[in-house]
């Protein structure tokens, strides 16, 4: 049974890792919202990562931002994601193979 669960953890972490490249064509007239909305990172972590004080409702024109520089905010933003579901998965993973001998395993507390 505990084979399976890794199976599964392992091929949730190999469908997390399989993201599809968005690269953006972006309107001047788009708002912050609108590219929320179609790349599915939420409004407040883009606005983050573009380093800016920017609303919502603030057009990219008005930004003064070009296609390059969102994109680049939208790559950034996946290579945290990935690493974040990174530590998800080696704690699953490591709780399955923890519960099996009754003891911590330490090998995971070294790695962070």
């Amino acid at each position: 049974m505990k084979k399976i669960f890794a199976l599964i953890m392992l091929a949730t972490f190999a469908f997390c890792f399989a993201s599809e490249q968005v690269n953006l064509e972006i309107n001047p007239n788009m708002t912050l919202r609108q590219i929320s909305d179609e790349t599915h990172i939420p409004v407040n972590k883009i606005i983050h990562l573009l380093d800016g004080d920017y609303s919502e409702e603030t057009t990219v024109a008005k930004t003064g931002l070009t296609n390059d520089e969102i994109n680049k905010a939208i790559k950034r933003y996946d290579s945290i994601k990935t690493h974040y579901y990174w530590s998800i998965v080696a704690v699953g993973m490591d709780s399955i193979y923890c519960s099996d001998h009754n003891r911590l395993c330490y090998w995971a507390f070294k790695i962070f």
